[in-house]
């Protein structure tokens, strides 16, 4: 499968790889050129046992490569994972950093995708995903996805 995956601290990062080493073909985004840069050099910017050479492998085969640009990076996947920060530090939430995410991928990607969130959300925030990208589809002319 084609799954791209937004952003690529730990929980982005170590699905990527996860994703990549069980034969997926994987682009990873992220808004950090630091991070893409050191990312496509084979260094993981955090230790997590065995991250680091399944980085190296994949990277090596083709099965992952990474980019800034969410829009193209979106356009050919059958399943478009976001996985951004969405919590403070200090026991609050960030949802605009989700609803940014979603307002970026939503439209551009293929008809037939499934959107799939992997970061926490708050409970109440939940059941309003669904809903936002409806109205970002219908908003851009395109038909609604699957979301997960």
């Amino acid at each position: 499968m084609r799954i791209t995956v937004i952003g690529l601290g730990y929980v982005g990062l170590v699905t990527s790889a996860c994703l990549a080493d069980l034969g997926h073909r994987i682009t990873g985004v992220d808004t950090s050129e630091h991070r893409l840069d050191s990312l496509r050099a084979g260094k993981v910017p955090f230790h997590e046992p065995g991250l680091t050479p399944m980085v190296e492998a994949a990277i090596r085969d083709g099965r992952i490569v990474f980019s800034a640009d969410s829009s193209s990076a979106v356009h050919e996947a059958d399943i478009v994972i976001i996985a951004v920060g969405t919590h403070d530090g200090n026991g609050g939430w960030q949802t605009g950093t989700i609803l940014r995410a979603l307002g970026d991928v939503v439209p551009a990607m293929a008809d037939d995708a499934v959107l799939m969130i992997r970061s926490t959300m708050p409970p109440g925030f939940v059941h309003q995903v669904g809903v936002i990208a409806h109205e970002l589809r219908a908003r851009h002319g395109r038909p609604a996805i699957a979301a997960m």
